[in-house]
């Protein structure tokens, strides 16, 4: 591994900048000398008590006030961005003028038009830049891709994806940002449905078409929080209200390149459910299913067994399965592992590739934010005309019409 010291910083110090940070931490006491050494360097936030917090447990050396300040450091090769939506085109060209690597937490802008902007500008400064999409980091999902990139699945004929939460399912819950259109770029769609789509592009490629969708508002206003909040969590509230402009639930139907089907429902409003993201894909040869509510097993039907035992195998993971072997401190089948361990392996790819200099060929480069972000914003045009069919092709069409209205090629 390259001797080179990446130097680390983290912009945005709630939820998932924590969990950012957390893998930046956890790197060398997991992988040793596997993976670069790593200096956590500063956190930025505007908020500075949550900065300080941070910084101070995961053993960052400072805390900066704006995401200038690290863009400007002589001292920092490498940020994990983890901003609302509406601030990432701003932030990601700043750093990468100044030649910073670049993981941007998901989904990688509120349009595909902005997130087309955004890849300009990375291929221009020549950084290595990634959107973290961490569900190609589930060592589950890269082990279907892996049986799917075998021939083991043949071909895969049907997909059907869900993604439930009910962290919004009290109205007492405060407004973000996440609950503006404007801001957001969408609610459960962009997410939770991102996070689907992308691990669905990842095992079957490219998305053809979308057509019947639907989005809906299930609590059509909250109240305002009195106080700064992080994540999802729950606060003390003031009388003032907003109305909610992004949907709490969305449904789709994708029809992919290599003519598989996909059925996608997410809900940040779904009783019970706390993180039920997964799916079931059925082809030719075999099906496989995951649930991230079990993290550590996938599911496997290939109808090798007697017509009195056939049915669905239950795969427990261990180190010969992706990312594991390395990145966990007993990788053994039927030891646990969970969705911050998914954090670590995008932490260990992400300095891997900065060390290298080298593009990752696990991440979601943002080639692959923009082609997420067209099928996003195919499903909101898709819903807004009832549901009709809207080609890809089309869309990538009128994403590049709205940067050229910008004067931008």
């Amino acid at each position: 591994m390259s001797e080179r010291e990446i130097r680390v910083a983290v912009i945005g110090a709630g939820m998932a900048g924590r969990a950012h940070a957390a893998g930046y931490h956890n790197l060398r006491s997991l992988y040793g000398d596997v993976v670069p050494r790593v200096k956590p360097v500063a956190v930025a936030d505007a908020n500075g008590v949550l900065a300080a917090d941070l910084a101070a447990k995961f053993g960052f050396e400072r805390v900066e006030t704006s995401w200038e300040a690290v863009a400007e450091a002589d001292d920092i090769d490498a940020v994990s961005v983890v901003l609302p939506n509406s601030e990432h085109r701003a932030v990601v060209a700043g750093l990468a003028s100044r030649g910073k690597a670049i993981l941007c937490e998901k989904p990688a802008a509120r349009t595909a038009a902005e997130a087309m902007a955004m890849a300009a500008d990375v291929a221009r400064a020549g950084v290595i830049a990634n959107v973290a999409f961490t569900h190609r980091f589930a060592p589950p999902v890269a082990a279907v891709k892996r049986l799917i990139d075998d021939g083991r699945l043949g071909a895969p004929r049907q997909l059907t994806s869900r993604y439930l939460a009910d962290h919004g399912r009290d109205p007492g819950a405060p407004y973000t940002w996440r609950h503006d259109m404007a801001l957001a770029g969408g609610g459960s769609l962009v997410d939770l449905g991102a996070h689907s789509l992308e691990a669905a592009r990842f095992m079957l490629g490219d998305v053809r078409a979308i057509r019947g969708a639907v989005l809906s508002i299930r609590i059509p206003e909250r109240h305002l929080a009195l106080g700064a909040t992080k994540g999802h969590e729950r606060a003390a509230l003031s009388a003032e209200t907003r109305p909610v402009t992004s949907d709490d639930e969305a449904a789709f139907l994708a029809e992919f390149e290599n003519s598989c089907v996909g059925v996608f429902t997410t809900s940040r409003v779904a009783t019970g459910f706390k993180n039920a993201s997964g799916f079931v894909l059925v082809g030719s040869e075999a099906s496989a299913s995951f649930d991230w509510e079990r993290v550590s097993e996938f599911g496997w039907a290939d109808g090798s067994a007697d017509h009195y035992t056939e049915g669905w195998t239950r795969v427990l993971l261990g180190d010969q399965h992706p990312y594991l072997a390395e990145g966990l401190v007993m990788p053994v089948a039927g030891v646990g592992f969970g969705l911050g361990d998914a954090f670590i392996f995008q932490a260990a790819d992400f300095v891997t590739s900065v060390a290298t200099d080298t593009p990752s060929r696990i991440a979601s480069s943002f080639a692959d934010g923009v082609a997420n972000a067209l099928v996003l914003d195919a499903v909101k045009r898709s819903a807004a005309a009832g549901g009709a069919g809207i080609l890809i092709a089309d869309e990538r069409a009128r994403a590049e019409a709205a940067l050229a209205g910008e004067g931008v090629c």
